[in-house]
C-alpha cells in the first residue's frame, strides 16, 4: 500500500498489511476493536525517512462516534520493531478535512527500545545486543490535515548514558547521549524548530578513541 502526496512531500509505504477488527457499526456510538500487523512500514516528510522499514503492530480500541465521523482512541498500543508506545485524542473527519489531537508517550524507558528503529541496528540477533541507558520519547501531532495543509507536531527525546554492543564487535560504544526538541506549531516544513542540546558527541568521541 503505497501514499505518495507530492504536494506536501509526504509518504508512507505499507508492505505486508494484515488487519481485523471488530464492532457494532449499526449503533452510531460504539467500540471498535482492532489488531493489525505490518511486516515494513515506511513513512517520510519533506524528503526525510522517520520510519524505515519497521516492523509494527497495532492494538487499538476506539469509540466511533459515526454521526459526528469522530474517532476517539481509548486502551491502544503501537509497537514500533521493539519501541512501544501510546496514542490518546481523536481523529475527526465531519468533511473532506481530517481534524487531529493526538498525544504519544513510549511505553518503556531503555535505550534498546530506541535502538531497534534505527535503520541496519533491527536485525536477526538483535536480541543477543547487550545495552543500557535511559529514553524519554513523547510529542503530539495537533491540526488539520487537507490538500493544502498538514497539522502541527512535536518530539522530544531524550537518551542518557546510552551504551550498546554487538556480540562480535570487540568493544562496546559507550555515553551515547541525546536532547532533542522539534516543534512545528501549523504543519508548514518551514516553521520547523530543531532544537538539538546534544547528539552523541561523547559517541563520536569514544568511536575515535
Amino acid at each position: 500500500m503505497l501514499y505518495d502526496d507530492r504536494s506536501l512531500g509526504f509518504r508512507t509505504v505499507l508492505d505486508g498489511l494484515d488487519h481485523e477488527g471488530s464492532g457494532d457499526f449499526t449503533q452510531d456510538l460504539f467500540q471498535l476493536s482492532t489488531q493489525s500487523s505490518i511486516a515494513s512500514f515506511i513513512m517520510s516528510y519533506g524528503g526525510v525517512n522517520y520510519i524505515h522499514k519497521a516492523k509494527a503492530l497495532i492494538q487499538a480500541d476506539l469509540e466511533m462516534d459515526m454521526l459526528n465521523s469522530k474517532y476517539t482512541f481509548k486502551k491502544n498500543e503501537v509497537k514500533l520493531n521493539e519501541l512501544a508506545f501510546g496514542f490518546d485524542g481523536f481523529i475527526a473527519m465531519p468533511a473532506e478535512d481530517i481534524d487531529m489531537d493526538l498525544k504519544f508517550d513510549v511505553r518503556q524507558n531503555e535505550f534498546r527500545n530506541f535502538m531497534s528503529m534505527i535503520p541496519g541496528v533491527y536485525s536477526e540477533g538483535f536480541d543477543k545486543v547487550q545495552s543500557k541507558g535511559k529514553l524519554a520519547f513523547n510529542g503530539f501531532i495537533k491540526g488539520r490535515y487537507n490538500d493544502n495543509s498538514m497539522p502541527g507536531f512535536g518530539i522530544n527525546l531524550k537518551i542518557a548514558d546510552g551504551m550498546f554492543k554487538y556480540p562480535d564487535l570487540p568493544t562496546a560504544i559507550n555515553n551515547v547521549s541525546v536532547d532533542l526538541n522539534i516543534t512545528n506549531p501549523d504543519g508548514v516544513p518551514d516553521h520547523t524548530i530543531i532544537n538539538l542540546k546534544e547528539c552523541m558527541q561523547k559517541w563520536v568521541w569514544s568511536l575515535s578513541t
